[in-house]
């Protein structure tokens, strides 16, 4: 009996000695599994850190290059077709590298590295390839300090029409296809045939159109109606003369007054040797009274001010020189005295805009 029970004892305590040495194995290899699944995540972690930090740099180095295309394919265009070369762009792209190269940018040592020109003469083409250096943030720890990025975008400056959307008697309006920005050069380009009153608009936030006198924006001979309409309301109104050919506008041709962005455009057919009265000095005209228009005194031929009214040019004939033409042609007479002839219907092109393109497309 005492050999049994010596037995059962013994028994009982290697099993027990065997649970415990298994037991503190599984708390070991549990231990060491959680430390290599910590060490992962952390890797891991770092390694998204860094990723996201490199997506980011390089998404913002591509816009930095596309800029620099649109750029610099606007400065090329605003310059005579034999001055259109790689060499006119090289104070640009010092300048640029300098500019990017700070490091708050978020990368350094940004280098332009090659400027390829297509089409120099007529609508020039760009390709722009950059490259940047991109500091790792916890990488750099195991050895790798700088990602290198290489972007590449291209660019195209060409001119486009504007689309005449409202037309009458006596005015004309035109929208174009875009936001036209203030670029290098002339912006626009308007071709007709007679004197006219010309506005740019912009559509505020009320979507109702706010126009602003353009006039000063070409060098085409002009004259300078000062409106008076009571009191000290008073504005000046500027009248284009007729010209030979296309008349250029560049909407920063001058220090004391710049549109940046145009969308529409509007152009009031005149005759820059009359006079204008305002509409207080006139005993009639129900419109001049309650719209605001500016009435002339026997030609009819009024000016919008840039914020209400019309022009009316019913009266005018042959003898003024401004003729009213249907509504359907938008045509108006505008012959020497004596005379009916007709004036067609003027033209508006951008032509400096630029866009980027596909590499096909280059």
């Amino acid at each position: 009996m005492k050999k049994q029970t010596n037995l059962k004892y013994i028994q009982k305590s290697l099993n027990g000695a065997l649970k415990q040495s298994a037991s503190k194995k599984l708390k070991g290899n549990m231990v060491v599994t959680i430390i290599i699944f910590l060490l992962s995540f952390l890797v891991f972690s770092i390694c998204a850190i860094d990723a996201g930090h490199v997506v980011v740099s390089r998404y913002k180095v591509q816009k930095v290059t596309e800029t620099i295309a649109l750029y610099m394919a606007s400065y090329l265009n605003s310059k005579p077709a034999g001055e259109r070369t790689k060499d006119a762009l090289e104070p640009l792209k010092e300048r640029f590298e300098d500019l990017y190269s700070a490091s708050l940018s978020g990368f350094y040592n940004f280098k332009i590295t090659d400027i390829e020109l297509k089409n120099e003469t007529t609508e020039p083409k760009l390709k722009i390839s950059t490259e940047a250096n991109i500091p790792t943030l916890f990488l750099k720890y195991a050895g790798i300090g700088v990602i290198r990025i290489l972007q590449v975008s291209y660019a195209k400056a060409e001119s486009s029409d504007m689309t005449m959307i409202d037309s009458d008697v006596n005015s004309y309006t035109f929208e174009a296809n875009d936001i036209i920005t203030d670029k290098n050069g002339d912006d626009i380009s308007v071709k007709y045939e007679g004197d006219y009153f010309i506005f740019a608009g912009l559509k505020g936030h009320d979507d109702e159109i706010l126009w602003s006198d353009l006039s000063y924006a070409t060098d085409n001979v002009k004259k300078t109606f000062d409106i008076t309409l009571g009191g000290d309301a008073s504005f000046n109104l500027v009248c284009v003369e007729k010209g030979s050919g296309e008349a250029p506008y560049d909407f920063s041709r001058t220090d004391e007054k710049t549109i940046g962005l145009v969308k529409y455009i509007k152009i009031y057919k005149a005759d820059c040797t009359k006079e204008i009265t305002p509409p207080d000095a006139l005993g009639e005209g129900e419109e001049g009274a309650e719209g605001g228009s500016v009435e002339g005194e026997e030609d009819g031929g009024a000016v919008e001010p840039p914020i209400e009214g019309s022009i009316e040019g019913e009266t005018a004939k042959a003898e003024t020189g401004v003729g009213a033409g249907s509504a359907e042609t938008g045509g108006a007479g505008d012959g020497t005295e004596g005379t009916g002839g007709s004036v067609s219907a003027p033209e508006v092109k951008v032509l400096n805009s630029v866009r980027l393109i596909r590499k096909s497309q280059f």
